[in-house]
């Protein structure tokens, strides 16, 4: 199986552990957070980014659709991150959590609202209930890429939700 990562806007393979590792850190350490950015002497509000994680038996590209997708985001000045993840019908297992998509869930959220990226899009900032201390995040990816298989990790929570990190059990 390949690891298949969206990070920066590029896509990175791995095959190896040592590969994995370092696509993890740079994930957990290197990701841009929120702030403010100065394009041409004008400044902006740029949200941050996030990355995408994805097991495929290839190399994928933006032509191909994955079976399966775990979505990260930390912001290193709060030292929160989230996680979403979701199959497609193309994932070779249904039913039960197959068929949602699933945000990561804290049971002892922080006070504060860390400012974790769900969206870059819109975008839109994970609830605080979703964020997790950044080694958790950590510990999550980890499981995910040594798993191989795509599915969802099971060393944190999960709450229903969509793909841009609303969850289902909050109110729209």
């Amino acid at each position: 199986m390949i690891l298949n990562v969206v990070i920066h806007n590029k896509w990175q393979y791995a095959e190896t552990w040592p590969q994995m590792d370092a696509l993890i850190t740079e994930v957990t350490e290197n990701l841009a957070s929120e702030g403010a950015v100065t394009v041409d002497s004008l400044q902006f509000q740029d949200p941050g980014e996030d990355a995408q994680f994805m097991v495929a038996d290839r190399r994928l590209t933006d032509d191909d659709l994955p079976a399966n997708h775990l979505r990260v985001a930390v912001n290193r000045s709060t030292g929160y991150g989230a996680l979403i993840w979701h199959a497609t019908k193309n994932f070779p297992k249904s039913g039960d959590i197959y068929d949602h998509i699933w945000v990561s869930d804290n049971p002892q959220p922080p006070n504060l609202d860390p400012r974790v990226l769900a969206d870059p899009c819109e975008p839109r900032f994970h609830d605080r209930r979703s964020t997790l201390p950044a080694p958790d995040v950590r510990q999550a990816l980890e499981e995910f890429c040594r798993t191989g298989t795509g599915d969802r990790p099971q060393s944190i929570g999960w709450v229903r939700g969509w793909l841009n990190g609303h969850r289902l059990d909050e109110s729209p």
